[in-house]
């Protein structure tokens, strides 16, 4: 006696694994797709701006969620599109803060604020090539 499944039945089973395979596999885009949009992207560091914070090549994982809930606030690290290039990310340190006024004089850095009228000096070295002019950012 024959004991193979009838070659419809073989032919069905191999049909239904591939469909399984394609729906896992469009599951797995699928979340992959949604977790880099709204949960966390990878990014490589191209240039020496960060430097010393983050290295050129430095591999980052970038959180997508907390700035949906709160704003950034002075000392954070933000990646993001500059409007005169859309096509490009890049990654700052955010300084000042919205009403703030950012004095930069040599390598020294000041901020004005409602707090702080006459200003405090950022403690960390934020400026490693001293702009040959000072400049004041409102």
């Amino acid at each position: 006696m024959d004991s193979q499944p009838p070659q419809n039945a073989t032919s069905r089973s191999r049909w239904q694994n591939f469909l399984e395979n394609i729906l896992y596999i469009a599951v797995a885009v699928g979340l992959a797709l949604f977790v880099q949009a709204f949960i966390a992207r990878p990014f490589i560091v191209n240039g020496t701006s960060m430097d010393p914070t983050f290295k050129s090549n430095d591999y980052l994982i970038i959180d997508e969620i907390s700035y949906r809930f709160h704003e950034p606030e002075r000392g954070d690290v933000v990646v993001f599109r500059a409007p005169p290039e859309p096509s490009k990310y890049y990654i700052k340190r955010v300084i000042g803060l919205p009403g703030d006024t950012v004095k930069i004089e040599g390598t020294k850095v000041t901020i004005i604020d409602a707090a702080h009228p006459e200003g405090f000096i950022l403690s960390e070295d934020f400026i490693t090539h001293p702009l040959p002019t000072n400049r004041t950012f409102e």
